[in-house]
């Protein structure tokens, strides 16, 4: 099983799976660039890197026993902690519930630690048993993990052949150029090794696909409370399903096999190529037809929307020159009202009639002046200008016989109209001081006319 968790931008990070082992470390390494340096030791049910990871990691990826999960953590001192658990239900980080679909069934963890036949026959303290003593009990003890870990469970998945050369660099006694130290050294892997294309390939390549790069599957069970310790003890021996079928005393592969290897991993990459140079030319396919497209529906958005408006131009011209005509016709009903206003002004000529109403008028407007400035005794300004007007309506009343026909005219508007009453009402106190001025003219002239007659 393999699962890939997102970090921050920069390379990838692998864990391979079948380097995980119960009693010792784990090795984590970059998957671009392989140098076998031992990044992490695992401890009790975690495995703690071991220095800190910094921001050029990107994703780590893993293939885990089938009954273990694993999630990112902050460690102390600034490191990550990668967790395996073989019980999730209990746990309440988000990540782990959901990655719980990873865990086996409790009958599948229940037969491989009652210790179920292999492919080959036998369990484990049977071919433990058939195996010769060595004297190097450490070393043994370590062959005997990375050859179960090497094997396949029952899916039948396909092998991965890079852990064998570890195991062949481990037998053969490498120490300071690559080679393996007891589990109780903390520099438990290869510090320096470089591996071949084939050998650090991505170990997510799916199964199923005929072309792709063969990766490893492990399989473990435990009890639910169990240390990593009894779970190195109750591990079943599981098998790889290879054509030969080979036992486990041959697990390292021959010449042949690695050059096999090199061979399928260099037609995987070739297809991988293909497909991949296929699914660009597909894209690109795409987003011309898309790009043109779009250019399609935006030149006949852009038709439709010039003609839209021109259509509101014109409708905007249209109604321009309706409001001007509007106008026009407007003006010419008023100047036709004024002219006829102006006509009954001077339409009526009984002077005398005018004179007597004017007068009237303007008695009835002095009374009312007189009773306004007995009310607003108090208001003295209000007086002043009441006389200011008065002086003006005094000094108006010697033009008010040019203005007999119109004073007839706006009496029968008064009357009609109030509104032009209180606009006549000024001019109407002039001439009626005026008309008083008249008045004593008269009497003066008929009393010289009377005495020159006597």
């Amino acid at each position: 099983m393999s699962r890939t968790l997102s970090h921050v931008e920069g390379i990838k990070w692998n864990i391979a799976a079948s380097q995980i082992f119960p009693t010792s470390t784990c090795i984590i390494y970059p998957e671009e660039n392989f140098k076998g340096k031992s990044l992490g030791i695992r401890s009790s049910n975690c495995i703690r890197l071991r220095k800190p990871l910094t921001n050029n990691i990107h994703s780590i990826k893993v293939t885990l026993f089938q009954e273990y999960t694993l999630y990112y953590e902050p460690g102390c001192q600034g490191a990550k902690k990668l967790a395996l658990y073989n019980d999730v239900e209990d746990l309440e980080d988000p990540l782990v519930k959901a990655a719980a679909k990873y865990s086996p069934s409790k009958s599948t963890v229940k037969k491989r630690k009652e210790g179920q036949a292999s492919s080959t026959g036998g369990t484990w303290s049977q071919e433990k048993q058939e195996r010769p003593q060595v004297q190097n009990q450490s070393q043994h003890n370590n062959r005997l993990t990375a050859q179960n870990l090497l094997g396949k469970d029952k899916k039948n998945e396909p092998y991965n052949a890079y852990p064998n050369d570890v195991v062949a660099d481990r037998e053969a006694g490498r120490n300071d150029t690559g080679g393996w130290t007891d589990s109780s050294s903390p520099s438990y892997f290869p510090r320096s090794r470089s591996l071949s294309p084939s050998q650090s390939s991505d170990s997510s390549v799916s199964p199923s696909d005929p072309t792709a790069i063969p990766t490893t599957s492990l399989s473990a069970g435990s009890d639910k409370h169990a240390s990593s310790r009894d779970l190195s003890a109750k591990r079943a021996i599981v098998t790889r399903n290879d054509a030969a079928n080979r036992p486990l005393t041959s697990d390292i592969p021959t010449g042949g096999e690695r050059e096999h290897q090199v061979e399928v991993t260099s037609k995987f990459q070739q297809v991988l190529q293909e497909k991949v140079e296929e699914c660009e030319k597909r894209l690109q396919d795409k987003i011309e037809a898309c790009e043109k497209e779009f250019h399609e529906k935006f030149q006949v958005s852009k038709t439709e929307l010039q003609e839209k408006v021109k259509e509101h131009e014109v409708e905007l011209e249209r109604k321009e020159d309706t409001y001007k005509e509007e106008l026009r016709q407007m003006k010419e009903e008023c100047k036709t009202a004024w002219e006829f206003h102006l006509d009954a002004l001077y339409r009526n000529s009984d002077m005398d009639q005018r004179l007597e109403d004017a007068g009237k008028m303007v008695r009835e407007r002095d009374a009312k002046i007189r009773e306004l400035g007995a009310e607003s005794a108090s208001k003295s300004k209000l007086v002043e200008s009441l006389e200011a007007q008065k002086k003006e309506s005094d000094l108006s009343l010697s033009k008010m016989q040019d203005q007999f026909t119109e004073i007839k005219s706006l009496q029968s508007q008064l009357e009609e109209k109030d509104h032009i009453v209180d606009g006549l009402n000024s001019q109407l106190k002039i001439e009626s001081t005026e008309n008083e001025s008249l008045q004593s003219q008269l009497e003066e002239k008929d009393r010289k006319m009377d005495s020159l007659k006597t």
